[in-house]
C-alpha cells in the first residue's frame, strides 16, 4: 500500500509540473504573438524645447515686446589680446574695434552680430575664426532676447523680464503667467499668450516728451471716453496696470477684459475735450500753474496728431 501511495504523489507531481510547463509556454506564445503587445514600443517623450514668450502690443498692433534671437560672437579667451580680437570681430558687429576692445577689457563676453546671418554668412564667419586661430576661443552664438521696440517711452507699463524670461516689472510681471511659455509633452514648439494693451504708442511717445513730467510728483494721462488708458506718464501703480489690458489670446484661447478708469481721480478730474467728448486728459500736480499748462500740452498733442 505504501508503494501505491508514492505513485500516486509522483503522478500528481508530474502533471503539476506539465501544468506549469504548459502555462509558461502559454504565456510566452501570447507575449510574443499578442498584436496589443507587439505593437508597443517606447520612446522617449518630446519636451517642449523652444519656448517662446508671447507678444505684448499696443491697441494699434504696434510691437510693445517681443522674444527675438540675437546672433553674435561668443568670447571664451585664453590668451588672444583684446586689441586683436576686437579687429577680427568689430566689422561685423554694430561697434568699433575699440568699444569692443573696452568691452573685452570690462568683462564682456558677447558681442551682437550687425545684421541676422543666413546660413552662409554663419559659415564665412566660421572660417574667419579658423583662418586667425581663434575658433578655438570664439563661437557664433545664437541667444533669445526680450526687445522692446519703444524703448524707455513705454518701459513702466510694459516692464521687464529677468534672464529667465520672468516678468519682473510692469505688464510683463502682472500677465507673466499668461506670457511665458510653459513646456508640454509632445510638443517641441510653444508660444505664450500674447497681450493687446490700451495705450496707444504714438500718444505715449508725446506725452513722454513733455519735460515738465519727469519731475517727483507731476503725472498725466490721455484716455478715450470709455476711461482705457492710452497714455500715461508717472507712477505706475497695480490699478493702473489692471486697468491697461484689453486681451489675452493664443492658439486655443482668448481672455478680453473691460479696462476703464483706473481709479476715481483719473475719472472725476479728468478734463473732456473733442467731439462728444472723445477724449479725457487728466494732470496731477501741487502746482496749479503747472497742472494747467500740462492739460493744454496734452490738448495740443491731440490737435497735433489730428485726433480733434
Amino acid at each position: 500500500m505504501g508503494r501505491n501511495g508514492n505513485k500516486s504523489i509522483g503522478k500528481l507531481n508530474l502533471i503539476a509540473a506539465i501544468l506549469l510547463i504548459a502555462i509558461v509556454a502559454a504565456r510566452l506564445l501570447f507575449v510574443q504573438f499578442s498584436d496589443s503587445i507587439t505593437h508597443k514600443h517606447y520612446s522617449d517623450p518630446v519636451i517642449s524645447s523652444s519656448l517662446i514668450r508671447g507678444t505684448i502690443y499696443d491697441r494699434n498692433g504696434n510691437i510693445l515686446a517681443i522674444q527675438a534671437p540675437d546672433y553674435g560672437f561668443r568670447l571664451n579667451l585664453i590668451d588672444a589680446a583684446p586689441s586683436f580680437v576686437a579687429s577680427v570681430i568689430s566689422p561685423h558687429t554694430a561697434s568699433s574695434a575699440l568699444q569692443v576692445t573696452n568691452g573685452i577689457v570690462l568683462g564682456e563676453t558677447f558681442f551682437t552680430l550687425k545684421e541676422v546671418p543666413d546660413s552662409t554668412k554663419i559659415a564665412y564667419l566660421e572660417r574667419l575664426l579658423v583662418n586667425f586661430a581663434l575658433d578655438d576661443q570664439i563661437t557664433i552664438e545664437r541667444i533669445e532676447e526680450r526687445k522692446y521696440p519703444s524703448g524707455r517711452y513705454t518701459e513702466d507699463i510694459v516692464g521687464k523680464v529677468d534672464h529667465y524670461m520672468e516678468g519682473i516689472s510692469g505688464i510683463e510681471k502682472l500677465l507673466n503667467n499668461s506670457l511665458k511659455a510653459t513646456p508640454k509633452i509632445g510638443l517641441s514648439h510653444i508660444q505664450g499668450s500674447n497681450a493687446v494693451l490700451t495705450i496707444d504708442q504714438s500718444l505715449q511717445f508725446a506725452i513722454n516728451s513733455i519735460g515738465l513730467l519727469g519731475k517727483d510728483g507731476i503725472e498725466a494721462a490721455i484716455m478715450n471716453k470709455n476711461g482705457e488708458l492710452l497714455a500715461f506718464s508717472g507712477v505706475v501703480t497695480d490699478e493702473i496696470l489692471n486697468n491697461a489690458v484689453i486681451s489675452t489670446s493664443s492658439a486655443d484661447s482668448y481672455l478680453s477684459f473691460n479696462p476703464t478708469f483706473p481709479n476715481e481721480s483719473f475719472q472725476n478730474e479728468s478734463k473732456a475735450i473733442g467731439t462728444d467728448s472723445t477724449y479725457y486728459i487728466w494732470a496731477k500736480s501741487e502746482n496749479d500753474m503747472e497742472k494747467e499748462l500740462i492739460l493744454q500740452l496734452l490738448e495740443d498733442i491731440l490737435v497735433q496728431q489730428g485726433r480733434i
